[in-house]
């Protein structure tokens, strides 16, 4: 009998571990054409960036990092025709 409300105990208390490590919902993500909120990111010399710097332009905002990333990133964009 003890066995079994061990068993029932150890069974509840993953039952709440699995419950509780499951990752938060993501939120929804913007539907085509809709405005993107405005954000501020730091660039690497750690002067702010606001999204609504880039009003009217093509903005990219990537999370990779490291030279062959952003090497690579530089070299398609460039590919496709953009100014960098």
């Amino acid at each position: 009998m003890k066995t079994r409300a061990l068993l029932f105990a150890a069974a509840a208390l993953v039952a709440v571990v699995t419950h509780a490590a499951q990752p938060a919902p993501r939120p929804p993500l913007l539907a085509a054409g809709a405005e993107a909120p405005e954000f501020t990111a730091l660039r690497p010399d750690n002067t702010p960036v606001k999204l609504s710097d880039f009003r009217g332009k093509v903005a990219f905002s990537g999370v990779g990092s490291g030279p062959q990333t952003e090497a690579a990133l530089e070299k398609a964009l460039a590919a496709a025709g953009f100014k960098l």
